[in-house]
């Protein structure tokens, strides 16, 4: 079950997709609502809560076992919150430059303090007060091919708010599964900074591996990003 991030939609996996093989298991990329395919739906009543809903209810609709949750960037957040709710489907996680909350908190609460300051300003001046407008500009998660920009820059949407803002729905009650995060280092983004800190204070409960690519790694280098999933995969 690969999570996408912030103004990304289930599109942003294709290139990953088409690494993995669907033989070792089912690959299934949900949108979170109100962006990508579902992007028609944005509204100031989506809450974070919604988008774990849905990812539960897909997981049991289709009757899914033994999964590896992934989660890109925001989607980290989404990986803790759905783990606790399928702790006894759950065979582990990767967390791809994502962002770890802990209970209590905000993604908001975890991102720099420059972004902390600033996305409430833009969200008030630019999104209606409850959505954050489209990235103006995608080299910001360090794509740089041309191709890759323009798709990014015609597929990327704004997002609800809610998904920042919101305090996610996390207890602390992640079961006791091997958990791996891959730290995106070329370039680094700055907002997950603050979580590969935690990440790396906690090594007791984290696998950590660096890759050579900027933050849309999933974008720029899915064969690496698909080979560290398999491998994980193999020994959880």
């Amino acid at each position: 079950m690969l999570i996408h991030g912030g103004s990304h939609g289930g599109w942003a996996w294709r290139r990953v997709v088409d690494e993995l093989d669907p033989r070792r298991g089912r690959i299934l990329t949900p949108t979170l609502p109100g962006v990508g395919d579902r992007a028609h739906r944005l509204s100031p009543d989506i809450r974070f809560q919604d988008g774990v809903d849905d990812i539960v209810a897909t997981i049991d609709a289709e009757e899914l076992r033994d999964v590896v949750l992934v989660g890109h960037s925001i989607g980290g957040a989404y990986v803790s919150a759905v783990a606790e709710r399928i702790s006894d489907r759950l065979r582990g996680a990767v967390y791809l430059d994502a962002v770890v909350v802990d209970p209590g908190e905000r993604i908001l609460d975890v991102l720099t303090p420059a972004s902390r300051a600033a996305l409430p300003t833009v969200v008030a001046q630019a999104g209606q007060g409850y959505y954050v407008p489209k990235p103006q500009d995608p080299t910001m998660f360090g794509v740089t091919r041309r191709n890759d920009v323009e798709w990014l820059d015609r597929r990327l949407t704004a997002h609800p708010w809610s998904s920042w803002s919101d305090v996610a729905p996390i207890a602390g009650t992640m079961p006791d599964v091997p958990l791996l995060y891959v730290d995106c280092t070329a370039p680094p983004f700055a907002d997950v900074g603050p979580s590969k800190d935690r990440v790396r204070a906690r090594p007791e409960r984290w696998s950590v591996t660096k890759l050579a690519a900027g933050h849309d790694a999933l974008v720029t280098a899915p064969a690496d990003v698909a080979r560290l999933i398999r491998r994980f995969s193999a020994r959880v």
